[in-house]
């Protein structure tokens, strides 16, 4: 388990970040033996990172993403740009995850939310990281206070459920203080969503519409335990298999992270999971290239150019094929170096190597920007002559540059 270096950096500016508000709101003294300790309970950090690891994909693979609070903290459907999102399963079926798991979990967030506080409050991806954050607190403030009407000491690992009368009662208490507002959202016979309040005008309860409402609390539960699963769901013949045992406790929430910390995370420009499409626990770097892996990317693209460029012979054409393979060269001489320059401590030699993979890329830009010109006018007589020679110019000028940066590749390596 690990993170790159980049990433590293990140990290320690956003703890630096962090400490700093801690010791502004508590007041902390400088000399405090536990200090680590109360930071650590300050942050609300209960579990060790996940960086890098046989588990992870995507970000992970490369270190450059970070789950905080695995265990506790779930990957939960939520509405994305278009409809609901979340994370897919059934090997890679998203129309099944998105009937099966993502929607019934959208529903059961409603339900929630109507009958802890009136109205439905649905988590959306947003470009506001606080704003996304107060809206996910209360989606997640809405579920747990639901699902404790049935369960009340579930958030507490203690499953033992109240009596339906022990519900009845407890909705009948609270009718004008913490209820007041409460509807119960249930599917008629029709199959279509319908809300009602428990209270009739006289402040009496519809005691029949309470008993469905304890039943449905139940199977709510069932169905956010498909949406907060670890690692991925067990299916059998598109069936979840209801005996598996790596389901997260719906009546504990889904987010478990401290506001600070998570704007913190993003202030020092981390992606945030849960703000993108619902997972919880997730921190990237997003599609930021790393320094540790830019030359890989170079040479990748000018292999592209190459292929792009075809065989056709051309004196044009032939100069951006020796650019491309110079920028090629550049990058695949320079990047080694620099990995090898960092893990030596050498960091002028790193700085070198870096600057002349920068180069290349900057050399392989214009050999792009003159690919068109140079293959119109090879491809066709008519070409006028100036602009024939025109683009002959922007394939030396990009011919220069590559050769420029392989020169500084070869230097920068020898150093």
């Amino acid at each position: 388990m690990g993170v790159n270096r980049e990433l590293l950096k990140k990290l320690l500016r956003a703890q630096e970040d962090l400490y700093r508000q801690y010791r502004e709101a508590m007041g902390a003294p400088v000399d405090d033996a536990d200090d680590q300790k109360k930071f650590k309970e300050w942050c609300a950090a209960k579990e060790h990172v996940g960086g890098q690891g046989k588990r992870g994909g995507g970000n992970h693979r490369d270190g450059s993403a970070i789950d905080i609070e695995y265990t506790a903290s779930p990957w939960v459907p939520i509405y994305g740009g278009n409809g609901s999102t979340g994370e897919i399963h059934n090997n890679r079926n998203v129309e099944w995850s998105r009937v099966d798991v993502w929607e019934p979990c959208l529903e059961v967030y409603q339900r929630a939310t109507l009958f802890c506080f009136g109205h439905s409050i649905q988590p959306r991806k947003s470009s506001d990281a606080s704003r996304s954050y107060d809206t996910f607190k209360k989606v997640h403030d809405g579920l747990v206070g639901y699902l404790a009407y049935r369960y009340p000491s579930g958030a507490q690992g203690d499953l033992t459920e109240a009596s339906l009368s022990e519900f009845v009662n407890r909705v009948k208490t609270e009718k004008d203080t913490t209820l007041s507002g409460c509807k119960i959202s249930l599917r008629d016979g029709s199959g279509k969503l319908a809300e009602r309040s428990p209270y009739d005008e006289q402040g009496g309860l519809d005691e029949r519409l309470l008993g469905e409402a304890y039943a449905q609390i139940e199977a709510d539960r069932k169905v956010m335990r498909y949406g907060m699963v670890k690692n991925a769901l067990k299916i059998n013949a598109d069936r979840i298999d209801e005996s598996a045992t790596n389901f997260r406790e719906p009546c504990r929430g889904f987010l478990m992270l401290k506001k600070e910390v998570v704007l913190a995370l993003i202030k020092v420009g981390l992606r945030w999971g849960g703000q993108d499409f619902g997972d919880m626990m997730h921190f990237d770097m997003g599609f930021e290239v790393l320094n540790e892996f830019y030359d890989i990317a170079v040479a990748h693209k000018a292999s592209q150019s190459l292929n792009m460029l075809g065989t056709k012979d051309d004196v044009g054409l032939q100069k951006l094929r020796d650019a491309a393979a110079a920028v090629k060269s550049a990058a695949e001489t320079a990047g080694p170096a620099a990995s090898q320059a960092s893990l030596a401590g050498n960091t002028a030699k790193e700085d070198a190597c870096r600057a002349a993979v920068r180069s290349a890329d900057a050399a392989l830009s214009k050999v792009v920007a003159a690919g068109d010109a140079v293959k119109r006018a090879a491809s066709s007589e008519k070409t006028p002559e100036d602009k024939r020679q025109k683009a002959l110019d922007a394939a030396d000028a990009a011919l220069a540059a590559a050769k420029q940066a392989e020169a500084e590749a070869q230097q920068a390596a020898a150093m």
